[in-house]
């Protein structure tokens, strides 16, 4: 499943940068993964979901995404990078608020690397994507 990541809430500060997209019934992650919201940090990703039943079935397999810089000017150095979502990259697992989060650092990005991404994201605005997900699942 690919899909562009379209923030409809971020975050540009100057040590902190974060973009949130929601996802609701009839969408493909929605319909498919229980998946509610993502959320990208300039040191994570999180996956939201609708319940811990949805969560604990996304865990049961290892999961995998790559990315593609869709905005203009210099390619980054992460596009097309492909990460691995599994027990061993997982960060925060919290069955209470149905999330589970990853670092990019453990999932292979420097942490120049984790800001320049997020600082794409955040700086072309809401409801404006600069980031494809593809094969997420």
């Amino acid at each position: 499943m690919s899909f562009a990541f379209t923030p409809s809430l971020s975050f540009d500060g100057s040590t902190f940068d974060s973009a949130r997209q929601y996802f609701t019934s009839g969408s493909d992650l929605y319909d498919d993964y229980g998946i509610n919201q993502i959320n990208i940090q300039d040191s994570a990703i999180t996956f939201y979901f609708a319940s811990t039943s949805d969560l604990n079935d996304w865990r049961a397999s290892d999961r995998s995404f790559s990315v593609d810089y869709t905005g203009s000017g210099t390619t980054p150095s992460w596009d097309g990078e492909e990460f691995d979502l599994t027990s061993s990259t997982e960060d925060t697992v919290n069955t209470s608020s149905n999330y589970i989060s990853y670092d990019w650092d453990d999932l292979g990005l420097t942490d120049a690397e984790s800001d320049a991404l997020a600082q794409a994201i955040v700086s072309a605005g809401n409801g404006n994507s600069v980031l494809d997900i593809d094969n997420l699942g």
